[in-house]
């Protein structure tokens, strides 16, 4: 069969299984997958371990993996991992699907108000299975896993090696228990494609993110002595600083750089004024009477895909700089950065649209039947921003809607027909790309 032949008998096996592909995703999510750094324990505890050992026998009862293998990592918790037959492995091209089995919690308020009354139960109700993790990301993970199966049935064997590996940790933005520990066990691919939820539009780019905290210091004193701090008396220096108003115009100048942001940083895939810093957090004082000795505050950024988390970040304190350079108080206080904080960086992704994967992708969903998908830069980060670190292609693409189908809150869920395209999409992508050289022959 010639690969149009391929996909149409795939095709088929795909539309005849969807009840099976749905009654693995509700199974998927059933086990209360919860990243075991983000559990509340007042709530219910996670079963990361139960079901990634659910996953890799049931993967491997399916039959069509040439090997399926779990390891343990740091924290004791398992990954997993499963590859097709390849007939050529070591010359064609060879794709690593990646996806997280760890799922946020769900808050002790939302359980009465779920659909279906509960949110562990992947619940069918109108077209679209509901349950925590159902968008992000069973669903994807379950796609890429139907069309490895329904391509076996199909008597399909990819040339180029094909890799699916399934990780915890990226819910706490932990690399080494996902990503890395990927690489260190020697799982690679000349692309990698994550399988969030971009509504399968081709996300060939990412943005980026960091943390950083600025921490300024006032001078502590009676609250009523405000007066005598802030205008001219006898003092040869102010009583009294306070540390949340040293904190504004460093505020205020970080607010002028996201604006300039806002007009320049440009991307032909990103949402204009997707590159911006948000405030999460301002700390000081305490309900007594004196002034604020001590304030800091925390702000998230999101990076533009052409340029480097270290990059913004210099940018940003110099920005600080500048502000303490031309306020006396921070002159002789200057405040102080800590970056990156909370997590490391998430460099950006930033793979081309010329890229052949991704031409290969686009292709793929629109053989599927979307001939409306088009690229577009994932507006979050995720697992595919560590695994692009090295220059590594990496494209996201996934069915479900990050930002409309519940995902982190009340009634998350993915319909069902874009679970069924996002196969389809897949199984399309690995039988034309599986087939490309890895070197070009003449």
């Amino acid at each position: 069969m010639n690969s149009d032949e391929i996909k149409s008998r795939t095709f088929e096996i795909i539309d005849s299984s969807e009840e099976e592909l749905i009654s693995f995703l509700r199974e998927y999510i059933r086990h209360r997958s919860i990243n075991p750094e983000r559990q509340i324990a007042s709530v219910e505890n996670g079963e990361t371990t139960a079901c990634q050992k659910w996953l890799n026998e049931t993967l491997q009862s399916l039959g069509c993996f040439e090997t399926v293998t779990s390891w343990s990592v740091s924290s004791g918790e398992l990954n997993v991992a499963a590859q097709l037959p390849a007939s050529a492995p070591d010359e064609y091209q060879s794709t690593l699907f990646n996806g997280h089995s760890d799922v946020v919690p769900v808050a002790a308020t939302e359980y009465d108000a779920w659909q279906g009354g509960d949110p562990w139960s992947g619940h069918v109700y109108d077209g679209a299975v509901y349950g925590r993790g159902a968008c992000d990301m069973k669903g994807g993970n379950s796609s890429f896993i139907w069309a490895a199966r329904c391509l076996s049935k199909a008597g399909f064997t990819p040339k180029g090696r094909l890799t699916l590996t399934f990780t915890i940790g990226e819910e706490s933005g932990n690399a080494d228990l996902g990503p890395y520990s990927v690489k260190r066990q020697g799982y690679s691919g000349d692309v990698i494609i994550v399988a969030e939820p971009t509504s399968l539009n081709v996300c060939p780019a990412a943005v980026g993110w960091f943390f950083f905290r600025v921490d300024a210091i006032g001078k502590a004193s009676h609250a009523a002595s405000r007066g005598a701090s802030i205008y001219p008396s006898w003092a040869p220096d102010p009583p009294g600083v306070n540390a949340i108003e040293a904190l504004l115009p460093i505020i205020e100048r970080l607010g002028d750089l996201e604006r300039d942001w806002g007009i320049y940083e440009k991307h032909p895939l990103m949402q204009p004024g997707n590159a911006a810093m948000n405030i999460v957090k301002i700390c000081g004082g305490a309900e007594q009477a004196t002034t604020p000795s001590s304030c800091h505050a925390v702000w998230a950024v999101v990076v533009s895909p052409n340029r480097r988390c270290s990059d913004v970040c210099d940018q940003i304190a110099r920005v600080l700089e500048s502000a303490n350079i031309t306020n006396r108080w921070l002159r002789q206080n200057p405040a102080r950065m800590t970056s990156p904080y909370l997590q490391g960086y998430f460099d950006p992704v930033n793979t081309p649209t010329t890229h052949p994967a991704s031409v290969s992708m686009l292709n793929a969903v629109r053989a599927a039947g979307l001939e409306s998908a088009q690229f577009a830069c994932m507006p979050t980060p995720s697992d595919a921003n560590f695994f692009a670190e090295d220059g590594q292609p990496v494209i996201i693409c996934g069915p479900g809607n990050l930002l409309g189908n519940g995902v982190h809150g009340l009634d998350e869920h993915i319909e069902i027909d874009s679970l069924i395209n996002a196969t389809k999409a897949y199984a399309a992508f690995i039988i034309d790309y599986s087939s490309v050289p890895k070197i070009e022959r003449p």
